[in-house]
């Protein structure tokens, strides 16, 4: 979700108990893949899944590299774009941390729209 426009900054939302929560720290780089509506449901489901501490995020999936300010980082292909982005804050919201990051780079792979994740309950991941 957006968080400022300036400098133009995003926020994100990781269960705790995730392994990718641990993996985000203050100063460390970030990529936001942005997913094809119609394109997503794969690499959606992956992400969902219980994964263990320790256990490789992008294990089982397709992934690149895009080059950014400070250096190359993971992405996923199917995206039509990506953003880059720099941690600058980390918040505890109970079961979740809230990771702040600057986008610091982006590109459009393609131009399609994106897909979006409507819940109809905040108390469980579909």
């Amino acid at each position: 979700m957006p968080a400022s426009s300036e400098p133009p900054s995003l926020a994100v939302s990781v269960p705790k108990d995730h392994p990718l929560q641990s993996l985000i720290q203050v100063g460390d780089t970030f990529v936001v893949n942005l997913l094809e509506e119609g394109n997503y449901l794969e690499v959606f489901k992956h992400f969902q899944q219980d994964l263990k501490p320790g256990q490789d995020i992008f294990e089982g999936i397709a992934t690149t590299e895009v080059e950014s300010k400070g250096g190359k980082h993971i992405a996923v292909p199917d995206a039509c774009a990506f953003i880059t982005c720099r941690v600058f804050s980390r918040m505890d919201a109970s079961d979740h941390v809230v990771i702040c990051g600057e986008a610091v780079s982006g590109q459009i792979v393609r131009d399609a729209p994106t897909a979006a994740n409507y819940r109809k309950s905040g108390a469980y991941y579909s």
